[in-house]
């Protein structure tokens, strides 16, 4: 569908047409799915975002003024999408620390789980919990940005990137390095 097809489809999308909101989401679902599925990483989930990525597109389309293209704003229906359901996922479990925290195969759960009950090993954890959250506190505040999405939001590292306007190589780098300083002072070495 060439880009007059589309403008003339928008409008009289805009007028209530449903056929012509039809063609719209023709043209465009195949690229938000793709986008959805790789962001996700189950089909099943993405379709279920494009779904409801277009229920709220109709829902709001009278109100498009046009200073992005459709398929530009569509994609941020789509991740604002993505987005919540990271945070209701999120919100539904506990937080996991069994992400790996650096090259080792160390997680900060290991870190704050042992074997030892009572009330010195309370101490201990709470001394740990202490020195974690100062050492997350004193990551450059770009790397504990990336952190905290990735790990504690759960977010994908494509939504990191389009949330913080970054490449996602440069999320991945700034999660390493965050990843590596937290380590290094659980460890007690320097971060």
């Amino acid at each position: 569908m060439g880009m007059a097809a589309l403008e003339d489809a928008l409008a009289r999308a805009q007028a209530g047409d449903r056929e012509a909101f039809r063609e719209l989401y023709l043209a465009h679902h195949a690229a938000l799915f793709r986008y959805a599925t790789g962001e996700l990483g189950a089909a099943e989930e993405a379709r279920e975002v494009v779904q409801e990525t277009f229920v709220r597109a109709w829902e709001a389309l009278a109100r498009f003024r046009g200073e992005s293209t459709l398929l530009h704003w569509l994609f941020r229906i789509a991740r604002n999408l993505i987005i919540d359901r990271a945070r209701a996922r999120k919100r539904r479990r506990e937080t996991s620390l069994d992400a790996p925290l650096g090259e080792s195969d160390t997680t900060l759960g290991d870190r704050l789980a042992s074997g030892k009950p009572g009330p010195e090993r309370a101490a201990e954890r709470d001394e740990e919990v202490t020195r974690f959250r100062a050492a997350l506190a004193a990551l450059p505040a770009d790397q504990r940005a990336v952190f905290v999405l990735r790990e504690w939001e759960g977010l994908p590292y494509d939504a990191i990137a389009v949330r913080l306007e970054l490449n996602p190589g440069t999320v991945r780098s700034r999660l390493s390095r965050a990843r590596e300083a937290l380590l290094a002072t659980m460890e007690g070495g320097p971060s």
